[in-house]
């Protein structure tokens, strides 16, 4: 058991200096601990301009979006595009353009951002048969679909049930997680459970999953063509994943799928068993991954028809 104990001690130094080397601190250009806070994953803002505040007829005019990754992991798979454009009353209807990869905190101070739009989105104008007799407001939305995760990495507790408060050094129970995780879903509670499972111990895992941003759960794998019009049984869909360091995945309930109902939802994780007779902390790599919707909604005005003197 001497082994077993010393082999538990250097997989944790491994950990923890993984981690020292990964939020190094920016002395070294690295990604702090701190960084993991917050609450967004892309974040839209039209581009100064384009639209322009105002239109006329027979004035042609573009369309710029920024796409700002907030969060700290990569987003690779997703699109963008422009609604309420119809081509009843523009010469361009509305569109969607692919994402290229855009890279999160944890690989680009700040997050990256990516301008869509260029060329795709310019040559916009009003066709002459639509009539404008007053100067009148009109709505424009973006919208972003994507693949995202929250990943991040609690320290659990290993222990004998049979053993008394002087022998452990630590408590399950609920576990602590940070309030943010630089995601829009996030874990806002952990509770940890011990079962004894004959010469072994089994884990139990209840998570408590939140949609903290201020977009939509979908599922992934939704096709990019469908981001401006996401029917309601692919919303609110998140997988869970848990792992424990040396001792393998866990098994959740549903395959991992939650099914969040305003906005939360429940994961249930079994399945890890760790030996009796001993007492140490252990970081659990839990893993959400969920598809989300973004958007942003801007105005400009119409100006009226000039109407010619005869």
């Amino acid at each position: 058991m001497s082994r077993f104990k010393a082999l538990i001690i250097i997989l944790v130094l491994f950990f923890v200096m993984g981690q020292s080397c990964k939020i190094g601190g920016k002395k070294n250009g690295g990604f702090e601990e701190d960084d993991l806070t917050g609450t967004k994953g892309l974040v839209l803002s039209f581009v100064d301009g384009l639209p322009p505040k105002e239109i006329w007829k027979g004035v042609e005019f573009g369309i710029l979006v920024d796409v700002h990754n907030q969060g700290v992991n990569d987003v690779k798979n997703g699109r963008v595009c422009v609604s309420s454009l119809p081509s009843s009353i523009f010469t361009k209807s509305d569109s969607c353009l692919e994402f290229k990869s855009i890279a999160g905190r944890r690989n680009f101070p700040g997050g990256e951002i990516q301008t869509y739009g260029d060329v795709s989105w310019d040559g916009f104008s009003l066709k002459e048969s639509y009539a404008v007799p007053v100067d009148s407001t009109y709505p424009i939305s973006a919208k972003a679909c994507y693949e995202y995760s929250t990943t991040l990495s609690p320290l659990v507790c290993i222990r004998d049930l049979r053993m008394n408060e002087r022998e452990v050094v630590c408590e399950t129970g609920e576990i602590k997680v940070p309030s943010s995780q630089g995601a829009p879903v996030s874990v806002t509670s952990l509770k940890e459970d011990i079962v004894p499972r004959g010469s072994e111990n089994e884990l139990f895992f209840t998570l408590k999953i939140r949609n903290t941003g201020d977009g939509d759960v979908i599922k992934t794998g939704v096709k990019n063509e469908e981001c401006r019009f996401i029917e309601r049984k692919d919303k609110d869909l998140v997988n869970v994943e848990v792992e424990l360091p040396g001792f393998g995945k866990g098994n959740c309930k549903n395959d991992g799928n939650v099914v969040l109902i305003n906005g939360e939802g429940l994961a249930f994780c079994s399945g890890i068993k760790v030996p009796k007779g001993e007492s140490f902390s252990l970081p659990l790599n839990i893993k959400l991954t969920y598809g989300y919707l973004s958007h942003i909604r801007g105005e400009f005005i119409i100006k009226k028809d000039i109407v010619e003197a005869k």
